[in-house]
């Protein structure tokens, strides 16, 4: 006779057995935070976005480059009118720390099941890489706007 109070009979097998070992590779969280320190918000948007696109999240990945124009264009504004002998280091910071929670928070558990399931992380100085090459036209469009105001005057 069975004991009925015994658990149930079945073959467990672990999730991460059942997946495929993930091909793509994802950025991480300090990846992220590399670009947004270097390149803007707008930078470490485009590394998330990249990610959200590995993930097949386009939506969300359009989302995110929106939000970090948006926001970059809404800092940008926001530092003209700030006081000369304003601290720029205070807006990069709260910018970095922003974009490493709102990271933690949107992609942190997908990255971790990325590892979780044998995935690669892409390199942080790929990050720094498309950081620098979101920064150079932000800088081309501010020295564009500078030397107009000077003409102007």
């Amino acid at each position: 006779m069975e004991n009925p109070y015994a658990p149930p009979k079945a073959a467990l097998e672990s999730q991460a057995s059942n997946l495929a070992t993930p091909t793509v590779k994802l950025f991480s969280i300090s990846g992220i935070g590399i670009a947004t320190f270097f390149g803007s918000i707008l930078a470490g948007a485009i590394i998330m976005a990249i990610n959200f696109r590995r993930l097949n999240q386009a939506g969300q990945a359009n989302m995110a480059v929106l939000l970090g124009f948006i926001t970059t264009t809404a800092i940008l504004v926001l530092s003209a009118f700030l006081p000369e002998n304003f601290p720029g280091v205070v807006l990069t910071v709260v910018q970095l720390f922003a974009m490493i929670k709102i990271a933690q928070s949107n992609q942190g558990p997908a990255i971790a099941d990325h590892l979780s399931a044998g995935g690669k992380l892409s390199s942080n100085w790929s990050a720094f890489g498309i950081s620098l090459l979101v920064i150079i036209p932000i800088i081309v469009v501010i020295f564009m706007f500078i030397i107009s105001q000077e003409a102007e005057f």
